[in-house]
């Protein structure tokens, strides 16, 4: 199954839980469809790195691309979390054609799983991924 977001209103990371004891969520909300996935501290800190770099990389070679400015999301995730799966690999690529980040995170495989896991895919514009870093 492919949980698809494009320009969603709102794709933030937040946790639940006393620290030392946190998990570690992706959200992602369109259109009253919320969606929320669990991942480890150091996947969301690789996520925040790498869309910094991307970021930087696709002012640097578009210089005269427009970033539009969105609020930084601090608010605490909508509850109650259902966490539809545990993220294992994560994709971030920059599609020049649409001017859209993608962020795709797979689910954790198992070895009994014999079908395909998961996939959230969030398609957003480099202003929210500005905001999500």
């Amino acid at each position: 199954m492919r949980h698809i977001f494009t320009h969603p209103e709102r794709c933030v990371a937040g946790t639940i839980g006393e620290p030392g004891e946190r998990a570690f969520f992706i959200q992602t909300r369109s259109k009253g469809r919320v969606t929320s996935v669990a991942l480890e501290k150091a996947q969301v800190q690789a996520i925040a790195n790498r869309l910094e770099l991307i970021i930087a990389e696709v002012k640097k070679s578009n210089p005269l691309i427009s970033i539009e400015s969105f609020p930084q999301d601090d608010a605490p995730l909508e509850t109650p979390v259902d966490e539809e799966f545990q993220v294992g690999a994560i994709s971030l690529v920059w599609n020049e054609q649409d001017q859209l980040l993608s962020l795709e995170l797979y689910e954790l495989e198992d070895d009994e799983q014999d079908e395909e896991g998961q996939v959230l895919e969030v398609n957003m514009s480099l202003g929210m991924a500005v905001a999500f870093a």
